[in-house]
């Protein structure tokens, strides 16, 4: 089989053969594999709550229940465990499906090879993901602990209009159950998505569900909701159908769940929100933070996802809350970020433009303080003041060089490489008894010798080893 032919078929196998990518991928259950687990949670609590109030007479009831719904959860995840296994039946039904012709044992040698691969190739992914992304520049970290009334700090544009953005500041108002969130965002799906005569239309449902399990095909077309800036909802009254879904949160306070409600309900989408909601179930996360932000919104916060391209190789991505603790951050973390309320010292300020970027970071004067602040700590790039005085006229300034220019001096530079390899790569290093030949390389670095060039040993340049300047 040539090469395009075996990359067209794991194309397909993707597509109908999820144990392909079992090994490096999360197993994905359905939505009613969670549905079913959180039922039974829910059900579970029930029974505690009968048991202490001494009603038994229900507890034969809730016992059958709790039962069948864990059979069924039971049952699905065996199901998809035995989907993403490698085995003959899988390949051969595969290939019935898509009419392929060829040895199904042949197939399964060949999907057992680029497995191996696979797991070579995810490995090192991994590991150059962790050292290049997850352990220095990702914004949220692997793990993140909050209590209730924590000062945070939003790291995510969360919803400009109504001023939620990178760096708004927020208090742990309290947390929700996953579980009861999730069912929320559902119930009020299926309220949107009723027909007049009250029957649910399933295909709308089927289209969420479908977005819940894609996770990242999720849809852009979610509408800002706004909490606006009063604190106090004593005022209004809840309508019949807010009062309806009360009940499904337990975790919060009347006047909190609606509030909540309202928001979700003014929403015209709810896909991306409860796609968010499905990923921290499927993650075992048990309850969600609700932040009271500075101007009163009030938010339940879910994980989104951090990423970075490594071209070639795929995307490293983290989900986790967008959330840090909100108490100190270094002005090179803060870059990018509007605060709400910010004191900065710039004492220790050692780069040029750092004053500036800490300084920025306020939405104004009447919310920010300087302290230790000094002429000397404002630093200026000298390669910018250059630049400017150029543009100004000024006599002796500095000119940066044109595209032009710098296009000929390369080429200067490609002809003076060839003609000193021509005369000096492929000679013997002059320490004895090595062997190694020597190389031409110019100098990259900043400094006296940038531009230089130097034949250096392809083993060592210390110790006696050929290190020796090269003139044009």
């Amino acid at each position: 089989m040539s090469l395009l032919c075996f990359t067209v078929l794991f194309t397909e196998l993707a597509i109908s053969q999820p144990q392909l990518w079992s090994s490096v991928e999360d197993v994905r259950y359905p939505p009613r594999y969670h549905e079913a687990t959180a039922e039974a949670d829910t059900l579970e609590k029930e029974k505690k709550r009968l048991i202490e109030s001494r009603e038994y007479e229900k507890l034969a009831d809730i016992d059958a229940k709790i039962d069948r719904l864990k059979k069924e959860a039971d049952a699905i995840k065996s199901s998809v465990e035995d989907s993403n296994k490698f085995n003959i039946v899988n390949v051969e039904s595969w290939l019935k499906e898509s009419a392929v012709e060829g040895s199904s044992h042949d197939y399964l040698d060949r999907i057992i090879k680029f497995d191996r691969q696979l797991l070579r190739d995810f490995k090192r992914f991994s590991e150059h993901a962790n050292e290049r992304y997850f352990s220095k520049e990702c914004r949220v970290s692997l793990n993140f602990a909050v209590k209730d009334k924590a000062q945070v700090m939003l790291t995510w544009n969360l919803d400009l209009p109504a001023k939620l953005a990178n760096g708004s500041r927020g208090i742990v108002a309290g947390f929700v159950e996953t579980n009861e969130y999730r069912a929320l965002i559902k119930a009020i799906v299926d309220q949107k998505t009723a027909k007049p005569d009250g029957s649910s239309d399933h295909q709308a449902v089927q289209q969420t569900q479908s977005d819940n399990q894609s996770g990242d095909d999720r849809s852009s077309t979610l509408s800002n909701g706004h909490d606006g800036a009063s604190k106090s909802t004593n005022s209004t009254k809840p309508s019949g159908g807010e009062d309806a879904l009360l009940s499904l949160i337990t975790s919060l306070d009347k006047e909190t769940s609606f509030t909540v409600i309202r928001r979700l309900m003014g929403q015209e989408f709810l896909h991306e929100e409860l796609a968010e909601v499905e990923k921290a179930v499927a993650s075992g996360i048990k309850t969600l933070p609700l932040v009271r932000f500075l101007e009163g919104q009030l938010r339940i916060i879910t994980p989104k996802p951090f990423s970075k391209e490594f071209r070639g190789c795929g995307t490293a991505t983290r989900w986790q809350l967008p959330l840090q603790l909100a108490w100190a951050i270094s002005i090179h973390k803060s870059q990018g970020m509007t605060l709400d309320y910010m004191r900065t010292d710039l004492s220790a300020c050692f780069a040029a433009g750092q004053a500036y970027v800490a300084c920025s970071r306020g939405r104004g004067t009447d919310s920010m303080q300087v302290l230790n602040f000094s002429e000397e700590k404002i630093i200026t790039s000298e390669l910018v003041k250059s630049f400017l005085a150029h543009l100004r006229g000024e006599d002796g300034a500095w000119r940066p060089p044109t595209w032009a220019e710098m296009l000929d001096e390369a080429k200067r530079s490609e002809q003076v490489r060839k003609l000193l390899e021509e005369k000096h790569q492929g000679q013997k290093c002059q320490r004895a008894g090595c062997h190694g030949t020597c190389l031409v390389k110019q100098v990259k670095n900043d400094g006296k010798n940038h531009g230089r060039w130097y034949l250096i040993c392809e083993k060592e340049y210390r110790n006696g080893h050929t290190y020796e300047w090269l003139d044009p």
